[in-house]
């Protein structure tokens, strides 16, 4: 999975990639378990939307990376291999 932010960060324009790194049958179950335990604890809002939209990104990634799905952020740069 990837995802593009954009924003503002100390007064300047930034894009930041993040991939979430999982085969997809163990993401999916994952990603339902903790939308699941956040719906139980009442943590999520009550818009229609992506999972950006219902809940606080911050909480969700950490509840995801705690499970198994690895998290990383893309920098551009292509490692070299030898």
């Amino acid at each position: 999975m990837r995802v593009e932010i954009r924003g503002r960060l100390e007064n300047h324009r930034v894009t930041k990639v993040i991939g979430a790194v999982s085969s997809p049958s163990t993401a999916t179950a994952i990603v339902t378990q903790v939308l699941c335990e956040m719906f139980v604890k009442k943590e999520l809002n009550t818009q229609i939307g992506g999972v950006a939209s219902v809940c606080d990104s911050t909480v969700f990634l950490q509840n995801i990376k705690k499970r198994g799905i690895r998290v990383v952020e893309f920098d551009g740069i292509p490692e070299e291999k030898s």
